[in-house]
């Protein structure tokens, strides 16, 4: 992958996650005919979220060079913008299972066991942690005084969430991606002792 993309795409994945499963929820729970009659307009609008996220990735990698370029003197800035093949491979599990567990997850759908919720809902935490300051900034303010600049402050609120939550997917996908290296690594070691 060129390195421009691979700069650019937690950018994008931290616009698309949180449009793809906002649409998603709408469409599920919001909008009856989201998946019948108004299919054609529903897939639309994810094709605008993701046109829109990659605009974001390109204006974003474009204004933020200089701040990567220092960031991949550290292992974490190299983790999320200079992955390695490994782990961009194990991202796209990695962020399927966090959009699929996302409706079920913050509806509390997923078992009525509140320990098995809080543990797949880890999957989630800097993203509900980033949220939190919006949350109560949103309930602190009386409904009269709710203008533009507390929508910015929520938007901010949100970018931020979203990008802590992409460093995290990425961090997962890393992890599972030394994993399945070493499985691969002793799978071939098994066959290539059986052989000899």
């Amino acid at each position: 992958m060129d390195d421009r993309l691979r700069r650019g795409l937690p950018f994008m994945i931290g616009v698309a996650l949180p449009a793809v499963g906002g649409l998603d929820w709408y469409a599920r729970t919001g909008c009856e005919e989201c998946y019948g009659a108004a299919l054609p307009t529903t897939l639309a609008g994810y094709l605008l979220a993701l046109v829109v996220a990659g605009a974001f990735a390109a204006l974003a990698s474009w204004l933020f060079g200089e701040a990567i370029d220092r960031a991949l003197d550290f292992r974490l800035g190299q983790a999320v913008f200079a992955p390695s093949r490994r782990t961009l491979a194990a991202l796209a599990p990695v962020v399927g299972v966090a959009l699929a567990l996302a409706r079920p997850l913050f509806a509390g759908q997923v078992t009525a066991d509140p320990a098995v919720w809080l543990l797949l809902a880890v999957l989630y935490a800097p993203f509900v942690a980033g949220l939190l300051p919006g949350f109560v900034l949103l309930t602190a303010v009386e409904s009269g005084q709710q203008g533009i600049a507390l929508f910015v402050v929520l938007v901010v609120c949100l970018l931020a969430a979203s990008l802590a939550e992409v460093v995290w997917l990425y961090l997962l996908a890393g992890g599972l991606g030394r994993v399945a290296a070493g499985v691969g690594q002793r799978v071939t070691s098994a066959r290539n002792s059986l052989s000899e």
